[in-house]
């Protein structure tokens, strides 16, 4: 979904982590919540208001059983983004959330 913002050779050119946070409703649609913009690309460069409506409108999740707020890690690596999903709890506080 990100990828679909940029052409190749700009995605190439950004770093950094973009970390957003979602609400998947039980109806299993969407809304981005929030962000934080820790890359070398500024907010108009990265398109959030597409992709704000990118997700509002179009992310749909499969099993949604009551009302979350997912927060994703987007890191934009030399040759590679890796999206990690974060979890909050007591006792681990912010943390990969792995499929186990």
């Amino acid at each position: 979904m990100i990828s679909d913002n940029f052409d190749k050779k700009e995605l190439t050119k950004i770093r950094g982590i973009l970390k957003i946070q979602v609400i998947a409703y039980e109806d299993k649609s969407s809304c981005l919540l929030s962000y934080e913009n820790a890359t070398n690309f500024d907010d108009n460069q990265l398109n959030i208001q597409k992709l704000k409506d990118v997700i509002d409108k179009n992310l749909i999740w499969e099993k949604v059983d009551e009302t979350v707020s997912p927060m994703i890690e987007i890191y934009f690596l030399i040759g590679e983004i890796q999206i990690k999903r974060m979890g909050f709890d007591g006792k681990k506080g912010l943390h990969e959330l792995v499929n186990q």
